[in-house]
């Protein structure tokens, strides 16, 4: 007989937790259960990203058609490029969600989100668009950025709000720390629309790099709404 616990399952599965009786005795079992389908890429539907992004091959649009539980890694990737629409419904996540290609968040119905209850929501590598839906981070940033990202709508409200490690550009939408900072810059980032609020800190941290604010609202109800260190530009 072997005894054991299951400890790594396949990528769209979870692990039921039930019990058997053998010869009289108790014994706690487990297994591998598929989850649903909660994505739709044409006409097929997946239950992850990771299997949906192979049915695109260069270009197209992945629709989420219902919530889900993820808790596995999951990448929009490389050399693709994917409108990713939350239609409405809510993601909630413990593992980073990463945009590699060239990826476009959107939310045709509204009231679209995507929760990480354990990490960073996003990790962006590649050029990310963010035009609807709301980005939220329990305990990290909502969007840790060291490629390109573009906020032209939509709503950061999390424990952090942006990481920008390289190149931002926030032209509308709302971003919002409810624990720290609302905008951290070590980079090259743009303002020119939207609201960056913060009612515990400043709203825009800059410890390295450039910010040029043309536009949109900067705003704290305790203190400075823009602090900035080392060797920063502000234009």
């Amino acid at each position: 007989a072997h005894t054991g616990l299951i400890n790594r399952i396949p990528d769209g599965s979870i692990i039921k937790d039930d019990f058997e009786y053998i010869n009289r005795e108790e014994y706690k079992t487990q297994y591998i259960v598929e989850k649903g389908n909660w994505l739709k890429v044409g006409d097929e539907e997946f239950n992850s990203i990771n299997a949906a992004s192979s049915a695109i091959q260069y270009e197209g649009t992945m629709t989420v058609i219902a919530d889900a539980y993820v808790d596995f890694d999951q990448t929009l990737p490389n050399g693709k490029e994917i409108i990713f629409d939350l239609n409405g419904h809510t993601l909630t996540m413990t593992r980073p969600l990463v945009t590699a290609g060239a990826i476009t968040i959107t939310d045709s119905k509204g009231n679209g989100y995507i929760n990480n209850i354990e990490e960073n929501a996003i990790n962006n590598t590649g050029t990310l668009t963010l035009a609807g839906g709301t980005i939220f981070s329990e305990e990290h940033y909502a969007i840790s950025n060291s490629g390109t990202f573009k906020m032209n709508d939509g709503n950061i409200k999390s424990y952090q709000g942006i990481a920008n490690y390289n190149t931002l550009e926030i032209n509308g939408g709302t971003v919002e720390g409810l624990s720290s900072y609302s905008l951290y810059n070590e980079s090259s980032a743009k303002v020119n629309g939207g609201l960056i609020t913060n009612k515990v800190t400043n709203a825009i941290y800059v410890i390295n790099g450039t910010v040029t604010i043309n536009g949109g609202q900067t705003e704290s109800t305790v203190t400075d709404a823009i602090r900035v260190t080392n060797g920063y530009q502000m234009t």
